[in-house]
């Protein structure tokens, strides 16, 4: 009779040991390291800022109608700007520019034909002070203007920079005597302006217009009106 106390272990049968191969030991988890836990801990979130609120000009704003939004419609264009565009599309304009007395003096450069240096002309008698006489061009005789005295200047000998400018005005072509020729100069539109309204004394239906070219002004010719002027006087 076994003794009380004396309790025999159960031997390891090939089912038991067969049972306890087949399940796995649990593992327990790794513990977490107060370090980590730390540095999670230090981690800075930024915060979230709130929207941005954009407010619409009144002309931009779609109200709604019915579910159906209006298009929208670009603000008008200003007068000013428009205009200012529709110059830049314009070429400016060209001008021969002469000397008179040191003056420039400025005509359309399309109605030129022809520069060249100064050759005696034939003198008519009981003609005008300022018509010079008469000039064969290619067998066109032609009349040659002094600019000179047609502006009431004194009249002086003609020196080797004295030019004769052959100029087309309708069917007409004269020739225009003169100091010399300075330049060909581009004028924008918007750079001419009127001459100011001086009285009676002095008229200005031969000007075209004033233009500020660097530090002078350029007086530019109205050359249908100067020449008309010429040939009736």
């Amino acid at each position: 009779m076994p003794r009380s106390g004396n309790t025999e272990r159960p031997k390891d049968t090939d089912e038991t040991k067969a049972a306890s191969s087949a399940t796995p030991a649990r593992k327990r988890a790794p513990r977490r390291k107060a370090a980590d836990v730390g540095a999670a801990s230090r981690v800075a979130v930024a915060p979230i800022e709130p929207p941005v609120a954009v407010t619409l000009a009144p002309e931009y704003v779609n109200e709604p109608s019915d579910g159906v939004e209006s298009p929208v419609e670009a603000p008008a264009e200003s007068p000013v700007l428009a205009e200012a565009v529709e110059d830049a599309r314009v070429a400016p304009h060209q001008y021969l520019t002469f000397l008179l007395d040191e003056q420039e003096y400025g005509i359309e450069i399309q109605s030129v034909q022809e520069i060249r240096g100064y050759t005696r002309v034939t003198a008519l008698p009981n003609s005008p002070r300022h018509l010079k006489g008469l000039l064969n061009v290619r067998g066109t005789v032609i009349p040659v203007f002094d600019m000179r005295v047609w502006f009431g200047k004194e009249a002086i000998p003609c020196t080797p920079l004295s030019v004769i400018v052959t100029v087309n005005v309708g069917a007409r072509v004269v020739g225009l005597l003169v100091d010399g020729v300075s330049d060909v100069r581009e004028v924008q539109p918007g750079a001419l302006v009127r001459p100011p309204d001086m009285g009676v004394a002095v008229n200005t239906s031969l000007l075209t217009g004033l233009a500020a070219i660097d530090d002078r002004l350029l007086t530019v010719l109205s050359l249908e009106q100067v020449v008309e002027g010429m040939l009736a006087a």
